[in-house]
């Protein structure tokens, strides 16, 4: 993430600015460029369910919800390419100021699940859903929030414009070889752009075991709502810590989130706390809680009481 092309990276007391992507093999003496992967990050209109699809341009128009089986709108997709790795400019003069430095600020983790469904012993209390084919994924869509363009024959990219346009030096006829393809690096712009490709996501996805929790006001039936953002990040944290404290782990092991959804039953918009191993494979953590979590979010409440 604090490779994205834009940011600056210190190094050995130097700023560096990460100008774009490898689009090469590692084992190719002929630096041919690999074949790249594009699949598609989306988040359903209706219910709130995220996931990503596999090899977009196969897949990408018959994409459904796996929940409610709504046809995802295009509005609600996003290309999204799994970087080799990232490149600087040859050419591009470093510097030593680090007083300041550019980031590229990452989207939160989308994570998708379709596990087993479990209503607390109180079932006005809310209800549990797990298991261990979960995905996390981790994207960045530029320092705009449309993604980036990438020129797909020299890797070189940079974010589009805050008015989803192309940036200035891949929008002209030809621009500077960043070395990332066939050709090495150049100081002359001697690459035509029309191998550009616009709104790209860069991400990657990891399998692993993921808990989400669903939270009912057992008075008033309500769920954790849609104003409640806040509130649910908090308790978020509080089982994140509480688990971590009843397997005698570190914190830094699971993850947090929480996820806007529907209750398909009766429509009402509510949040999910979200608690995932940071393992690729998942290591069982968050698993292992789930037959204690009434216990733990009791503890959980407790905490955030007394603090």
């Amino acid at each position: 993430r604090e490779y994205a092309p834009g940011s600056q990276v210190v190094l050995d007391g130097k700023v560096y600015r990460s100008a774009g992507i490898n689009l090469r093999t590692k084992s190719d003496e002929q630096g041919r460029n690999e074949n790249q992967q594009f699949d598609t990050s989306w988040r359903c209109h209706s219910c709130g369910t995220t996931g990503l699809t596999r090899y977009k341009y196969s897949q990408d128009a018959h994409i459904q919800c796996y929940r409610c089986g709504t046809k995802i709108k295009e509005e609600d997709k996003h290309t999204v390419l799994r970087p080799m790795g990232f490149l600087t400019d040859f050419y591009e003069p470093t510097s030593n100021d680090v007083s300041t430095q550019k980031f590229i600020q990452p989207e939160a983790p989308r994570i998708q699940l379709n596990g087993t469904v479990a209503p607390f012993a109180y079932a006005d209390c809310g209800e549990i859903h797990y298991g261990s084919n979960g995905e996390v994924i981790y994207q960045s869509a530029g320092e705009h929030g449309h993604g980036f363009a990438i020129c797909m024959k020299c890797g070189r990219a940079d974010s589009m414009t805050v008015n989803n346009e192309l940036p200035f030096e891949l929008k002209q006829k030809f621009h500077k070889t960043l070395g990332g393809g066939i050709q090495m690096g150049s100081k002359d712009k001697d690459c035509d752009n029309s191998a550009v490709y616009a709104n790209i996501y860069l991400g990657h996805h990891v399998q692993t075991d993921v808990l989400e929790i669903a939270l009912k006001n057992p008075l008033t039936k309500e769920w954790l709502g849609k104003a409640d953002s806040i509130a649910a990040l908090t308790i978020a944290v509080a089982v994140r810590d509480e688990i971590a404290a009843y397997l005698g782990i570190q914190t830094t092991e699971m993850g947090y989130a929480i996820r806007q959804d529907k209750d398909l039953e009766n429509t009402d918009i509510r949040f999910l706390i979200q608690i995932y191993d940071q393992a690729s494979g998942g290591a069982g953590f968050v698993l292992s809680a789930v037959d204690a979590i009434e216990h733990i979010l009791q503890n959980a409440f407790k905490r955030l009481r007394d603090c």
